[in-house]
């Protein structure tokens, strides 16, 4: 490490290496103080609760149900279909109302907003939520997708219908104070006018540079489309000026396909194709500039899976840290001998890198197939941890007691049932009271950075007098903290750390100023404007996905912001320890183990 390049000003004063003399250390070590007089940590504490059940600190029982814009018609719904957590740990929820006491029927776009414990959170438009008019005809069209931006941004993406009626890609963005963004595209909404009958919406995601991915499928293809920052103009440099079209084999079902961008701003598409009058999971990749990609299994197709019964549908997709790709949705399957009875199952696929199918998950076949109910069951929504465990969320309906339910499976790195999940690997639950009446279904889950599970979908009502509303709900559960998220360290991404740049900047994300982390400071020498601009975006969406957490105690603070500091400036041994207040929990506390932890998972070069 050139430990000379690591010298960074803030006014007048510089920091020193370990090497010189201690009033040097000792005034670099004020300066972190200064810095960190404002500094909030992220209070993120492991639960004592099983893994896997329900935390009662969310709510006060475990879930939440929020009514938006239905609180009297017995016909209306509040549908959650998307969920994220930003870096301060909120959880944002998106999907689709609909207000059946106008006539026509009205739709919004709906976003609510929750804190740590669950409650609304009123700095976001006063209310926790906020809703923003779409046109008739969205009901068919439950798709959404969040994206998180820098700059304290949210895009939110579904279908919406222009003048002629016709479904098209449309993308919202808000300011984090839940007020839409009118400069972004035309008055805060992207709409794409596509030559296509009929265009429904995958997801949205950025590339590192910012750019913006829409995708789904036009028509009877496969596309997506790449925007610049603020979403004004299409970028031509991207597919076929600005958009891409495959047909990898067959056709394509509408409703469930999800995109996502990975690690090297290559683009993935899965979903649902019909092949010879079956349907199979589908996952196509996607170049960074829009083409096929050839080296994912010769073609930009991935491996289908001979998942059994012939009648599958894939409805989601998320990317593990060491480059695997999970694919999740529902198998058709046959009890007992002959004819039998029918059932869906969860089917959880994981695919190399390079497209293949994973033969190391489940049976050598690369795919696991779970019956968790007696009727039906549909996986909506895949998440993997870094410490190799999958979890699977969607709903599921069993005869007694009966009604749909929220219903969880978490699986280890290989597929097997984990049994620590909930003590069988399995969790379904009827929210409220168990009725004839419960339909709980969940449609998105995430991580959050309290390493807990955040799966959020619609609720229906079980009282008598409004049995047919549905509200948004989340449910939190309990996990561990440890193995959960990435480790992060080295912000810059180039094997090690710089004290201007990543030291500074995990300061300032600790003290909640992650949306513009260089605030007011004044960068010298070759760190200006075009830095910043470069900089943060990949750094922001690796974050989303990563902890900083490095003595292991469950919580980000001004402990892991020295430790990472002293080792920018080029501290070794107990010169990084010395002097640190170890919370009791943290399970690494010395040179050697916090060495170990920087160079084995976080990715960082560190001398011995």
């Amino acid at each position: 490490m050139n430990r000379a390049s690591n010298k960074w000003r803030f006014g007048a004063q510089a920091a020193t290496p370990a090497h010189e003399p201690a009033h040097a250390r000792i005034a670099a070590e004020l300066l972190f103080w200064m810095i960190m007089l404002c500094s909030v940590g992220f209070a993120v504490v492991a639960s004592a609760q099983t893994y896997g059940t329900l935390d009662t600190s969310w709510g006060g029982i475990g879930y939440v149900k929020t009514p938006i814009i239905s609180p009297s018609n017995a016909s209306s719904r509040d549908d959650g279909r998307a969920i994220a957590i930003q870096l301060d740990g909120k959880a944002v929820v998106a999907g689709l109302c609909q207000n059946a006491s106008t006539n026509p029927v009205g739709f919004s776009l709906c976003l609510a907003r929750y804190n740590s414990n669950g409650s609304l959170d009123t700095s976001f438009n006063a209310t926790g939520f906020v809703t923003t008019a779409l046109s008739a005809g969205n009901a068919n069209r439950p798709k959404t997708s969040i994206a998180l931006a820098p700059n304290a941004r949210i895009l939110v993406a579904l279908g919406c219908f222009d003048a002629n009626g016709k479904e098209q890609f449309c993308v919202y963005r808000f300011f984090t104070n839940g007020q839409l963004d009118t400069g972004f595209a035309s008055g805060g909404r992207l709409m794409t006018s596509l030559p296509t009958i009929s265009n429904y919406v995958g997801g949205v995601a950025l590339q590192s540079d910012d750019k913006i991915i829409i995708g789904g499928i036009c028509g009877v293809r496969l596309c997506a489309l790449r925007y610049d920052a603020d979403g004004i103009a299409l970028d031509t440099s991207f597919g076929n000026s600005g958009t891409l079209e495959n047909v990898p084999t067959g056709s394509f079902n509408r409703e469930t396909y999800s995109l996502a961008v990975d690690a090297s701003d290559r683009v993935l598409l899965a979903g649902t194709c019909s092949i010879s009058s079956q349907t199979v999971f589908c996952l196509s990749r996607f170049t960074s500039s829009g083409v096929a990609d050839t080296s994912f299994d010769s073609d930009g197709l991935a491996q289908i899976p001979a998942l059994p019964g012939g009648q599958d549908y894939a409805y989601a997709l998320a990317l593990q840290n060491d480059g695997k790709i999970l694919v999740a949705g529902q198998a058709f399957n046959t009890i007992g001998s002959g004819s039998g009875s029918t059932v869906f199952d969860f089917a959880t696929v994981r695919y190399n890198e390079n497209g293949t199918l994973d033969t190391s998950f489940g049976a050598g076949n690369g795919y696991v197939v779970t019956r968790i109910a007696d009727s039906y069951s549909e996986a909506r929504a895949v998440v993997a941890r870094n410490d190799g465990k999958i979890i699977v969320a969607g709903y599921c309906e069993d005869f007694s007691p009966s009604g749909e339910r929220l219903c969880l499976v978490g699986y280890n790195a290989d597929g097997s049932l984990d049994t620590g999940f909930n003590g069988s690997g399995i969790s379904k639950l009827l929210l409220g009271p168990q009725s004839s009446f419960a339909v709980d279904q969940s449609y998105a889950l995430a991580i959050g950075r309290d390493g807990k599970l955040y799966a959020a979908g619609s609720c229906r009502r079980t009282t008598p007098s409004v049995t047919g509303q549905y509200d948004f709900c989340v449910a939190r559960y309990s996990a561990p903290v440890e193995g959960a998220l990435a480790c992060f360290a080295d912000f810059g991404n180039n094997g090690g750390l710089d004290a201007t740049r990543d030291s500074l900047i995990h300061r300032r994300i600790l003290a909640g100023l992650y949306d513009n982390p260089f605030g007011s400071f004044t960068m010298t020498g070759s760190l200006g404007i075009p830095f910043f601009q470069n900089f943060w975006t990949p750094t922001y969406l690796r974050l989303l996905r990563s902890s900083i957490d490095y003595d292991g105690d469950g919580v980000e603070t001004t402990t892991d912001t020295l430790i990472h500091t002293r080792i920018a400036l080029g501290y070794t041994g107990s010169n990084v320890t010395t002097g640190l207040a170890f919370a009791p929990s943290a399970t690494r506390t010395t040179w050697t183990t916090l060495r170990n932890r920087f160079v084995s998972r976080c990715g960082v070069t560190l001398p011995p």
